[in-house]
């Protein structure tokens, strides 16, 4: 009986020392049924991609923060172009002139003055670069350049619309305009279908003597002489016109000094000389003009 408890005891001692051997070997494996704190490494590693995607969105809206900015840029600078119609003329009154007009706007440039219609229309900006002068014209006074532009152009007082036309590919009419004489001495094709600002058409139409609601010139003629055979002769003629844009900063009126009168508008000299004569501004133009020929000043 003793012996046989004897050995019950040695096997009972044997299963308690395998059990203690196999608890030791696996301590350090996490049993998924052990304590809820050992789950947490798991927890964490599953996190990690999460924190990786945080450290990812600020270069993505940085990225969208550009093209945010590329697109803005863009809308800026399409919105500081206007659509416009460019007119290219060509007179013995105004020389080569370009005209960028719309229905609120225009700018007229001849190369040396150039000129800004805006609303609301009742002045108009006249802008000498060269010295920095503005003059302002009050357009229900009479057009400040009638008196110093040279024409061979008769004024007339009475005008007749004599047909309709195509010009350019404009509906037009053809105006005539008569002075004491049966035949005319001035024909002129307008059209209404333009969409510019009515100060524009008043400049024109008081330079060739005819009402400014007949519409914008496209063609002016004049007799070489009161005779019936005598030829028609081209005096102003739109050379072409298309559809573009131009910046809208072509429409600011920079802050230059207003000159009192047309003449120290058109000849005044530098920017800071006030003392000048008209005699002396002239000298100074001529001056200039000798220079740009390659002439030497004595």
């Amino acid at each position: 009986m003793k012996s046989w408890k004897q050995s019950w005891s040695k096997v009972l001692i044997l299963i308690l020392i395998l059990c203690h051997g196999c608890r030791a070997e696996n301590q350090n494996v996490p049993a998924s049924t052990s304590s809820p704190n050992k789950t947490k490494p798991v927890e964490s590693a599953a996190k990690q991609p999460h924190s990786e995607k945080k450290k990812t969105e600020p270069e993505s809206k940085i990225n969208k923060n550009h093209e945010n900015e590329s697109k803005t840029a863009a809308l800026e600078e399409k919105a500081t172009m206007v659509d416009v119609l460019e007119l290219v003329s060509d007179s013995e009154v105004f020389g080569k002139t370009k005209i960028y007009c719309n229905h609120e706007y225009a700018y007229v440039d001849n190369g040396i003055i150039q000129g800004v219609h805006k609303p609301p229309w009742d002045k108009v900006y006249f802008i000498n670069r060269e010295n920095q002068s503005l003059f302002v014209w009050d357009t229900k006074k009479p057009y400040p350049f009638t008196g110093v532009l040279q024409t061979d152009l008769m004024e007339h007082k009475v005008n007749k619309i004599k047909g309709k036309t195509r010009y350019m590919g404009y509906d037009s009419l053809v105006i005539e305009g008569y002075k004491n004489h049966p035949l005319p001495i001035l024909r002129i094709t307008v059209t209404q279908k333009f969409k510019i600002p009515a100060s524009l058409t008043i400049g024109y139409s008081q330079n060739f003597f005819y009402p400014p609601q007949l519409g914008f010139p496209l063609l002016v003629e004049y007799r070489e002489s009161l005779q019936a055979d005598s030829k028609w002769m081209k005096v102003y003629e739109i050379k072409s016109l298309k559809r573009t844009q131009i910046e809208s900063s072509k429409f600011i009126v920079p802050a230059y000094k207003k000159a009192e009168d047309i003449t120290r508008f058109t000849f005044m000299g530098p920017p800071g000389d006030n003392s000048n004569t008209i005699e002396d501004l002239f000298e100074y133009h001529f001056d200039r003009k000798k220079t740009r020929s390659g002439s030497s000043k004595n």
